[in-house]
């Protein structure tokens, strides 16, 4: 199985290397949603994008 992320917003050079990690370690994307980000920070979106 492949995956990918692709980003295109302000700051996404911060949020890439987080996703890129998870992706790494083979992550399920709850791990982004519930990790809890410094605020504020462009990579707090990742709980939000991932709270579905």
């Amino acid at each position: 199985m492949y995956a990918g992320c692709t980003l295109f917003c302000a700051d996404a050079s911060e949020i890439i290397n987080i996703v890129a990690t998870a992706m790494k370690t083979g992550q399920h994307y709850t791990f982004l949603r519930d990790f809890i980000f410094t605020h504020p920070s462009m990579s707090e979106g990742l709980n939000e994008l991932f709270d579905i």
